[in-house]
């Protein structure tokens, strides 16, 4: 089944399929990668901190902070282990690298989910060359090979569409999850920098 789609597909399948698993492998990736990073946040530790470094207990406060996973807090750990006290500019810092992460692979899946349509559009043209190249001067002489080329140019539009709206679903899910992560993460840090 899977053989008589590819070769009635024509050659452009095979990119087509092959661009399909990174990108689902990336997809995987990711949504691991969030559920995971959603579990540390832990907003109960944060004004608890919060509340010890604003008595000025910043011993006390990093000790708290201990081996937490809070990506606020982190930034907040460092910050106050490399200067000491808690600088703004550093905070910012600190985020920026913080949220690096929520990225990762971005460039990747958009590369993806805009070159499959283009594969497809380009089988749609190859299918319709062998359409073409089927028809003598007489006119349709073979209708199996127009059909052939008709069909290759049909599969290839659909498979690379369907590839692309499927993964810009999800990346447009995960670019929402990091703009809201930026977010919080800002939004706490901001009460951290009114300690400074």
């Amino acid at each position: 089944m899977l053989k008589d789609f590819i070769s009635a597909g024509g050659p452009l399948v095979l990119p087509l399929i092959l661009c399909s698993i990174i990108g689902f492998t990336i997809v995987l990736e990711r949504i691991f990668y969030w559920i995971n990073y959603k579990s540390q946040f832990d907003s109960v530790l944060v004004e608890k901190i919060y509340f010890l470094m604003s008595q000025n207990h910043v011993t006390d406060a990093l000790n708290k902070i201990g081996d937490s996973k809070d990506p606020s807090l982190l930034c907040v750990k460092r910050c106050i282990e490399t200067h000491q006290k808690i600088k703004p500019l550093s905070l910012e810092s600190m985020a920026s690298q913080t949220l690096k992460p929520t990225k990762k692979f971005e460039r990747a899946l958009e590369t993806i989910i805009t070159i499959t349509p283009l594969i497809g559009i380009l089988g749609t043209v190859l299918g319709i060359i062998v359409s073409f190249q089927s028809a003598g001067p007489d006119g349709m002489t073979n209708p199996a090979a127009m059909m052939s080329g008709l069909s290759q140019a049909l599969i290839t539009t659909a498979l690379g569409l369907g590839i692309s709206i499927v993964l810009l679903v999800f990346h447009n899910h995960f670019m929402k999850l990091a703009d809201s992560t930026k977010e919080k993460l800002e939004e706490e840090l901001t009460l951290f920098e009114e300690l400074s």
